[in-house]
């Protein structure tokens, strides 16, 4: 199955996976040939590779807007459990980027991550 083929490395398809997944419950005429077009796909590039850079990426402040979110988190706090062990090792800095359309199908206005 695709979900399978994504599990064992196959990211390519990771998006394409999961908009045919929401159809599992019902599925219609044309779901079909989409998940054959996708098997198609992955029998013509079948010794594709991706790889993953572990350095930091070079991202310039100046492209992003600056937003104050106060009036909406104001007094916001991190729930923090009072039986958290004390911190070990190096600080960790974490980094996520996501690719996601916000109301991005036209007929109901859901949204779509990958």
């Amino acid at each position: 199955s695709l979900r399978w083929a994504v599990e064992i490395g196959r990211v390519d398809i990771l998006l394409e996976t999961a908009v045919m997944s929401k159809h599992l419950a019902l599925p219609r005429e044309g779901h079909i040939a989409q998940v054959l077009h996708i098997m198609g796909y992955l029998k013509e590039h079948k010794k594709l590779r991706l790889m993953f850079d572990s350095g930091e990426p070079r991202v310039n402040e100046k492209w992003f807007k600056a937003y104050d979110w106060f009036d909406f988190y104001r007094g916001a706090k991190e729930a923090i459990p009072p039986n958290m062990p004390e911190a070990r090792g190096h600080h960790v800095t974490t980094t996520c980027f996501v690719d996601a359309n916000h109301a991005g199908n036209q007929r109901d206005r859901k949204s779509q991550t990958g």
